[in-house]
């Protein structure tokens, strides 16, 4: 059985990355784990790697969930990515993921 990564912005892209993670199980043989590195902390079942486990675990060590909103926002989504980063990798090394989708971003549209 093969394990994809779908790794995304689960505060702003959250239904986009439950209906990958649906896309995904259809195929046989496919799991998930879902991996949250948006800005802010999303409670939802579908989330595998919560943004809070991420920034615990694979952040800095002095930074939570609570001050990352101190942060300015170029300054978190540096953060953010390098903390994802670690997790991946770490699952890719361990051999408990063979894949990744990611998506993230804020749509602008200009008027």
């Amino acid at each position: 059985m093969a394990t994809v990564a779908l790794l995304g912005t689960c505060d702003t892209k959250l239904e986009e990355l439950k209906f990958l993670r649906d896309q995904i199980l259809k195929t046989k043989g496919l799991q998930v784990v879902m991996i949250d590195a948006g800005r802010s902390n999303i409670k939802d079942e579908a989330i595998t790697i919560p943004q809070e486990q991420v920034v615990t675990r694979y952040g800095d060590g002095e930074a939570n969930s609570q001050n990352l909103h101190r942060l300015p926002r170029s300054e978190l989504m540096k953060f953010m990515t390098a903390c994802a980063t670690r997790a991946v990798k770490e699952l890719f090394d361990a051999g408990s993921i063979h894949g990744i989708i990611s998506a993230g971003g804020e749509l602008s549209v200009a008027r």
